[in-house]
């Protein structure tokens, strides 16, 4: 740094007048002291600085440890203390009265960021405490919630603002002292953009507790609702008549007319009630609602064995039979059939494709067509094998808001029972008759026989007809499993037959060999004569849920068999059950709608535990981060200003009190470059001021202006050249 300018007044004041060389020769003594408390001033500043204010001086520096003394020539001799020589103006900094008021600012800066920390912690346990809680009836209601929230939030960013204004104060104040300083300076920028970052930081931590709706409470009580093909009850008597008659099922049961002492029960197929919720749930996908609920929000369950299918596919190429059609000169095949045999619960889907020629017999086939002629073709047989099994399953009932809901879980499978071990025929053609178990009697029993029908003591029967009764109520469930089986097999049964006519024509005199071992000749179709044959009956299928294009007005036309359907837009092409998707899935899912529908039509009733929900608006901390992220990086910010505060602090010697009005005052005022150009520009924006006054460098130092007297000096904003930095070490610096 030059002397130039500091060095004339520092040097001038301390050295007494001493006569110009060209007047005679003197000395004069500059002592240096060892006690000095000031950092040394280097040897050339101090040549410079004399020789600046006494270029006819010769001074000579010594080591001031050995005693020895800088001496020049000059007409007299004076002893001057080189420590008023390196000393720099004593002037006052900031105001400070002891190192209290250094500690009371970091503790300031301290309990603003505690209380900040608390504040966040606080919002953050409040929310916590909130979660699953009621937002009315609980310890705090909303308003409540939102108020304290709304508290919390505003302490957090008032204190937040207070201990990084503190802060930035202190750094202001370090950097304005020494580093020349751009009017537009980006630190400026900084410190108001985090303020507003804080108050936009403070939107998201409120949201963190959402309210939802959710069951708080359940109770229990017990109703008498629908239940399906619930286990016979334990007092179940099969041989008292008029009881038995009133036995609920699923199926039609055959009974006697009059009472012979004879009880039977004779499986004639599903109720016609069954049928009909079967034909709805081909169609709607879904089950029946009950005809009575238990109330609003209400939940129970049962547990019900429901039958099921167990499906295989088999592909193979096969040899069919084609019916005559004598009438119309045509052969007719069944391409699409679907069978169920009842006394098995065995459902045959068979699916033919592929067919592009069939077999004349005799070998010299001519028309018309005879009773001996006979017809074969060899197809493509895609066949789906269905077995039923027994599925239990556990059901639950629920009404969220008084709608309708049932779900189900698997609990365990097994094969359906078939051929009972006690019988020989099958046991849904016949139960056993009294008759029969007379033969199965003993002496004695059959002395006491037959025994009074009012009597319900079944300990009193003999042990043959206890057995019986049992049984009976087996095959009784049983029954009602067979009757939903029953009621789709039954239902969907359908056979698709094609008709093609039979040209001589297309029969060529090639002679061929059937697996058989017959002879035959081969024809072939005429696609342009070949007819979905007439006779085709309508069917649930058409439109069911199996069918994927149901609901569109245009169906792609099928080619295959030459078959062509094609239609005019707009208009539905002819029924293809082979387009149909039918599955194992598709096939149980019918027949679960299928039970669960059975519920509505009430045909058991038992007494269960209801369950009651109550549903309530509750408090859930659902969002935690929106609450911790935003808190944690304004404390991580205001921790590294307040370290960045505390340092700069120390490094001022004295803490900044607090940047206001009367202190930038105090800081600012002189003749200085930067006010002459400030003074210049007026009252304007900051956007229309000069370049020279946007690029001017200043800082905040000492400022040598005419009126400074006796080494003092005042401290002001002015350029570098104006200022001396304020920078340097206080190991013993006192300041008044």
């Amino acid at each position: 740094m030059s002397p130039s300018d500091e060095s004339q007044d520092l040097v001038s004041s301390i050295l007494s007048p001493i006569p110009n060389t060209s007047q005679g020769t003197g000395s004069a003594k500059l002592v240096y002291t060892e006690n000095t408390s000031y950092d040394s001033l280097s040897d050339d500043w101090i040549n410079q600085a004399t020789e600046q204010v006494f270029p006819d001086i010769n001074l000579d520096i010594q080591d001031p440890l050995k005693n020895n003394f800088a001496t020049c020539c000059c007409s007299r001799e004076s002893i001057v203390s080189i420590d008023k020589l390196k000393a720099k103006p004593t002037y006052r900094v900031i105001d400070r009265r002891s190192w209290w008021n250094h500690w009371k600012t970091i503790a300031a800066i301290t309990i603003f960021l505690v209380i900040a920390l608390a504040c966040a912690v606080t919002h953050y346990l409040l929310f916590r405490s909130l979660n699953g809680t009621l937002t009315d009836g609980g310890y705090l209601t909303q308003r409540q919630t939102s108020s304290i929230s709304l508290l919390l939030t505003t302490i957090f960013k008032a204190t937040m603002t207070a201990s990084v204004g503190i802060c930035f104060t202190q750094h202001l104040w370090h950097i304005l002292r020494g580093t020349p300083t751009s009017t537009q300076h980006l630190f400026f920028a900084l410190w108001h953009n985090f303020f507003w970052m804080l108050g936009i930081a403070m939107i998201y931590p409120s949201g963190a507790l959402t309210v939802r709706l959710q069951d708080w409470t359940v109770t229990s009580s017990n109703s008498n609702v629908s239940v399906l093909n619930p286990t016979v009850p334990s007092d179940f008597n099969a041989m008292m008549i008029e009881e038995s008659k009133q036995y609920p099922s699923l199926a039609t049961l055959d009974r006697p007319e009059e009472n012979t002492g004879e009880a039977r029960y004779k499986y004639r197929g599903p109720r016609t009630a069954l049928k009909y919720l079967a034909k709805s749930a081909l169609t709607i996908s879904n089950a029946y609602d009950l005809s009575t609920s238990p109330g609003e929000n209400t939940t129970y369950y049962m547990r019900a064995p429901v039958p099921q299918f167990s499906c295989t596919k088999i592909v193979e190429n096969q040899t069919i039979d084609l019916e005559k059609d004598e009438k119309n000169g045509s052969v007719v095949a069944d391409i699409f059939v679907i069978s169920y045999n009842s006394s098995e619960g065995l459902l045959n889907i068979a699916q033919r494709e592929s067919v592009d020629k069939f077999y004349a017999q005799p070998a010299n086939f001519s028309l018309p067509i005879e009773a001996s002629h006979k017809f074969k073709a060899k197809v493509k047989q895609s066949q789906l094998v269905c077995r039923s099994r027994t599925a239990w399953y556990e059901i639950k009932v629920s009404y969220p808001r008084g709608v309708q809901k049932i779900d189900y879980f698997l609990l365990s499978q097994s094969p359906l029972p078939k051929d009972p071990p006690w019988e020989e025929s099958r046991w849904r053609t016949e139960a056993w008759t009294v008759e029969t178990f007379i033969g199965n009697l003993t002496r004695q029993e059959y002395a006491r026989w037959p025994w009074s029908r009012e009597r319900n003591d079944k300990t009193k029967y003999p042990q043959v007809v206890r057995d019986w009764i049992t049984k009976t109520a087996d095959i009784l469930l049983l029954y009602n499993q067979y009757a939903l089986l029953d009621s789709l097999g039954i239902l969907i049964q359908y056979t698709y037959r094609v008709s093609y006519s039979v040209n001589p024509l297309k029969c060529k005199n090639e002679d061929d060999r059937l697996d058989d071992g017959s002879n035959v000749t081969n024809c072939y179709w005429n696609s342009t004569q070949i007819q979905p044959l007439g006779l085709n009956e309508q069917t649930p299928l058409d439109g069911s849920v199996f069918q994927k294009s149901r609901y569109k007005d245009i169906v792609e036309p099928n080619q295959e068999l030459g078959v062509d359907r094609d239609e005019a837009p707009g208009m539905r092409s002819s029924f293809d059950p082979r387009t149909l998707l039918i599955t194992e899935e598709t096939l149980n899912k019918v027949l679960k709608d299928i039970a669960f529908s059975a519920l509505s039509l009430d045909t058991w009733k038992r007494t269960i535990s209801i369950n009651t929900t109550r549903y309530s608006n509750t408090y859930h901390f659902s969002r935690p981060l929106s609450l911790i992220i935003p808190y944690s990086l304004c404390l991580e910010v205001g921790v590294i200003f307040a370290v960045v505060g505390i340092v700069a602090m120390w490094r001022n010697g004295a803490p900044a009190s607090d940047g206001g009005f009367l202190q930038v005052m105090m800081a600012t005022r002189g003749d200085t470059e930067m006010e002459r150009l400030v003074v210049q520009q007026g009252l304007r924006s900051t956007d229309d001021v000069s370049k020279e006054l946007k690029r001017l460098e200043i800082r905040y130092g000492a400022l040598y202006i005419g009126d400074a007297k006796d080494g003092e000096t005042r401290l002001g904003f002015g350029t570098v050249d104006e200022t001396m930095s304020l920078r340097r070490r206080y190991t013993d610096a006192t300041y008044a």
